[in-house]
């Protein structure tokens, strides 16, 4: 799968949280009768459904983090191992309510449960996913 790597020598955590995510999420999103689409971008990678074709997560890995911005609106976060948190208004252009950021392979469970609640959370909204924005 083609995505953007950082020059050879660079400590690349957020890739590899990243690529830990991505497989284990594509098998838990399988078991659910679907198909985890990734596209890769310049500095992000959007984490999509093929079978409501629309994403539910934008990863942005960096040297030492990944951070991801989810539809999860704050008020249904309940407890997120105090991961996540509100996004900027500007941020995903109002489509990404909540963003975490993790760092350490221990965060990485609760960083594919809110994943996977994002994904649940485009599926219940059906195909726009949008609704009203939560402040």
């Amino acid at each position: 799968m083609a995505r953007r790597r950082p020059p050879p020598g660079e400590e690349r955590r957020g890739y590899e949280l990243l690529e830990a995510l991505e497989e284990r999420l594509a098998k838990r999103i399988r078991r659910a009768g679907d198909e985890l689409q990734v596209k890769p971008m310049h500095h992000w990678v959007a984490f999509r459904s093929k079978g409501l074709q629309r994403a539910f997560a934008e990863l942005r890995p960096h040297r030492k983090d990944l951070e991801a911005f989810i539809l999860l609106p704050p008020d249904l976060l309940g407890a997120s191992d105090g991961l996540a948190t509100a996004a900027p208004p500007t941020q995903g252009w109002g489509w990404f309510r909540t963003k975490f950021r993790i760092a350490r392979w221990h965060e990485l469970e609760a960083a594919l449960d809110l994943l996977v609640r994002s994904y649940e959370f485009r599926k219940t909204k059906g195909p726009s996913g949008r609704g009203q924005r939560h402040k």
